[in-house]
């Protein structure tokens, strides 16, 4: 979405919040979401977005590219599970890690892409590589899945070739 980029100069500061907003549900409509927007000036939610039967409201924070960190959320919205949808100057949207928010960490850390599925998000701690825990399990899944299988081999191959996997693991010296 860098044709949607943010001209300071051009626009006053009260409708940087609208633009973000906007630039926010034409993200979630390319991710396959319904989006609805709150029209009020207030309350905790900006959009709440529908995908699959699964509801999810989100805060759009309007943060320039200079940002490193987590928008803070407030006590009502945590208690709501609103999830921060961080949109950049240059047009990037960013899905922001909800334990983030929660925890609100000193150290803050950079942006990262998550390992299995190339999301841009904001991690909680210095160890995370994957956005989400569902991406997190995935992964451990495949790993299992991938040991099980290279067990099975070699339980076969022992079988099959007992001579040679006999050679193969004792020591040449």
């Amino acid at each position: 979405m860098t044709d949607l980029y943010f001209n300071r100069q051009a626009a006053e500061l009260k409708h940087r919040g609208a633009w973000a907003e906007m630039v926010a549900c034409c993200w979630l409509l390319q991710q396959g979401y319904e989006v609805f927007r709150n029209v009020s000036a207030f309350g905790g939610v900006d959009l709440v977005a529908i995908k699959a039967g699964d509801v999810s409201m989100f805060d759009v924070k309007g943060v320039s590219s200079t940002f490193v960190g987590v928008p803070a959320l407030t006590e009502h919205q945590l208690a709501l599970g609103v999830t921060v949808l961080a949109v950049y100057d240059d047009g990037r949207v960013v899905l922001c890690d909800r334990q983030a928010s929660v925890r609100m960490v000193k150290k803050k850390l950079p942006i990262r892409c998550c390992a299995l599925c190339q999301r841009e998000f904001f991690p909680w701690r210095e160890t995370n590589i994957y956005c989400t825990p569902s991406c997190s399990d995935t992964v451990k899944r495949r790993r299992r899945k991938a040991r099980q299988k290279a067990v099975e081999a070699n339980e076969i191959s022992d079988g099959c070739f007992p001579a040679e996997t006999a050679s193969l693991n004792t020591a040449p010296f």
